[in-house]
């Protein structure tokens, strides 16, 4: 009988180590950009240009990473204009959870001139959940490819309650730039192991104080009897 308990209790606790593997704490694809919540978009161009928003739901240019056309969100030079022309436009996810480690991804792709006269570069990074622009740790400017391609990073746990923004900016200059695309934002985490080991453990404890309270009852049963019977 404690066999089969213990192996029932070991089956219980692979299980929930196999579903504890990820968690999905935000995914997002862009094939609504307009009703799209909990985001923000803030054009802080100078001078701004004719599109003032920053962002926008992706048109005709090219497909979404994940979709079809126009299924992604896009900016172009055109969030800027002329004397300076420096684009800076950005886009920051809702809040989400860092109380686990977990990992941030997108996808990112640029309309490449054939003339090799405009590329798009942009920027990314995490802060503590504010939507301050000054707040976000960056990474190096990064020269956007012709093909949709992932960029990730991890963040570890900072403990219960904590969260975090990505950012993404799209940073360049009016004459050299052209058009970009982000989609299939997603951030997933991993709850610590040490909850589901102590979940095992007690299963574990059960099994045993039940098969404690078999041995007694069986001995109180068979009291009087020869100990020499086998078991």
């Amino acid at each position: 009988m404690l066999k089969h308990t213990l192996m029932a209790a070991a089956i219980s606790f692979s299980t929930m180590a196999a579903t504890a593997a990820e968690i999905t704490l935000l995914s997002e694809g862009f094939d609504n950009v307009a009703g799209l919540s909990g985001w923000v978009i803030s054009n802080q161009s100078s001078p701004g240009g004719a599109i003032a928003e920053g962002w926008f739901q992706g048109d005709s240019t090219f497909a979404g990473q994940a979709g079809g056309l126009g299924s992604y969100i896009g900016s172009s030079y055109n969030v800027a204009r002329s004397s300076p022309g420096l684009i800076s436009t950005w886009l920051l996810t809702p809040t989400f959870s860092t109380a686990n480690d977990g990992t941030v991804s997108f996808w990112v792709k640029a309309e490449i001139d054939p003339t090799g006269s405009f590329s798009d570069t942009f920027r990314f990074g995490l802060n503590t959940g504010s939507t301050n622009l000054a707040s976000f740790s960056l990474s190096p400017l990064i020269t956007a490819l012709g093909d949709w391609t992932q960029y990730s990073l991890n963040f570890a746990s900072a403990g219960a309650g904590s969260q975090a923004r990505l950012a993404i900016q799209y940073s360049g200059n009016f004459a050299t730039s052209n058009y970009l695309g982000v989609d299939s934002v997603l951030v997933t985490a991993i709850p610590e192991s040490s909850t589901y080991a102590l979940t095992g453990v007690g299963l574990l404890g059960l099994a045993l104080v039940r098969r404690r309270r078999s041995v007694a009852s069986t001995t109180c049963s068979n009291f009087g009897e020869s100990r020499a019977t086998s078991a």
